[in-house]
């Protein structure tokens, strides 16, 4: 299968994929795609065979290179001494929306913290504000039949899974585009999600203030698509959060908006 490029500027990436934040202890490294490939990757065990950092971003390449898409813009981020990994790929698929990009998210870890994943999602132009529709895990942290061949079949999967998902994307975004909120609306449905795990407690504050003054004119209209827009501005500091940040809105909105609107 293939996917159609857009076709509104050259290879230019349309996004700033550069405000990465991951660890709170100060640890981030923002890293070029050749300073990755030179991170260190730990001896591996008969139970446990970490993958390189760089060496999963080429499979991704490879299996977006093979599905027809062009990679339009990357940016790498380590922390923890280089033991932990996350990836933005703005990618060249169609949109029903022409205000938002695509978005791969790769995530890996040398230190067991996490699983290898991959995930789909999108971030509108004006801001880059990243929210993400599901993630697939490959393997189950590294275990010993994670070799490089699995590793590459697992990734075209997931890949190739998640850019067919692109147009329920779609529909879910017009869907929240519709729905009127009130104050009290988001304010409700605002807790309850960082109840499920949207958002840190202490970041409650700051969506509620995206909500009343976004900072971009995009997000005014009182719609449930500008509250997600409130959430995922707070998200910019901790992207490696934002896949399961994403899951926990998503859960919230499914659960509270459908007696709204």
């Amino acid at each position: 299968m293939s996917y159609t490029e857009t076709t509104t500027t050259a290879e230019t990436p349309r996004l700033n994929l550069q405000p990465l934040a991951m660890d709170a202890k100060g640890t981030d490294r923002r890293l070029s795609y050749d300073e990755l490939k030179n991170t260190p990757t730990p001896i591996g065990t008969p139970t446990w065979r970490p993958q390189a950092h760089a060496s999963l971003v080429d499979h991704l390449k490879d299996a977006c290179d093979v599905l027809g898409v062009t990679v339009k813009g990357e940016a790498h981020l380590t922390s923890r001494n280089d033991a932990r990994y996350f990836g933005l790929f703005e990618v060249g698929l169609p949109t029903a929306h022409n205000e938002i990009s695509s978005v791969l998210g790769l995530r890996n870890s040398h230190d067991k913290s996490f699983k290898a994943g991959v995930c789909a999602g999108d971030a509108p132009f004006v801001c880059s504000n990243l929210c993400f529709s599901n993630e697939i895990t490959l393997g189950r942290k590294h275990t010993a039949g994670l070799n490089s061949l699995v590793v590459s079949n697992l990734m075209f999967e997931a890949v190739a899974r998640l850019l067919d998902a692109r147009s329920k994307q779609d529909e879910r975004i017009a869907r929240l585009k519709e729905i009127s909120l009130s104050d009290r609306n988001a304010h409700d449905i605002a807790v309850k999600s960082m109840r499920n795990g949207a958002c840190a407690p202490t970041q409650l504050a700051n969506v509620v203030d995206q909500w009343h003054d976004p900072e971009h004119a995009e997000f005014k209209p009182r719609t449930a698509w500008s509250l997600q827009n409130a959430f995922s501005n707070v998200w910019r500091k901790t992207p490696h959060l934002t896949p399961h940040r994403s899951a926990a809105l998503a859960y919230t909105f499914n659960d509270c908006l459908s007696n709204v609107g």
